[in-house]
């Protein structure tokens, strides 16, 4: 009996995380958003996050009187504004950085990986 198994090809983008910061708080006019804060990262090490596509923040967009603040999915309107107000030191919004950006034209859709080195 013959078996067989065929691999499912997959694209991942990867980012390495001071470019991924550089590039956050340049876009979003912010000056302390860290990968290693936002996500506790560990050195020499790899973060995945799959499925970004821009979906929640098109189909759930929130539009407020500040420029900033246009296309950010309505559920996760008050981690914006906590990101915004504490100038970019959070937890958790690697995720939500990554959909925007995928929103907003500026990264492709599909799956990341952010490595850790320093």
């Amino acid at each position: 009996m013959n078996y067989s198994i065929t691999p499912k090809t997959v694209t991942t983008h990867q980012l390495d995380s001071s470019s991924f910061e550089q590039y956050v708080n340049q876009y979003y006019d912010v000056t302390k958003f860290e990968f290693i804060v936002d996500h506790l990262a560990n050195n020499d090490s790899q973060y995945s996050f799959d499925g970004i596509d821009g979906s929640e923040n098109e189909e759930k967009s929130k539009l407020h009187h500040e420029k900033r603040y246009k296309s950010i999915a309505k559920f996760n309107y008050e981690s914006w504004k906590d990101f915004y107000k504490r100038n970019g030191v959070t937890s958790g919004m690697s995720p939500l950085l990554l959909n925007d950006m995928c929103h907003r034209g500026l990264l492709p859709a599909g799956n990341y990986v952010i490595t850790v080195s320093w």
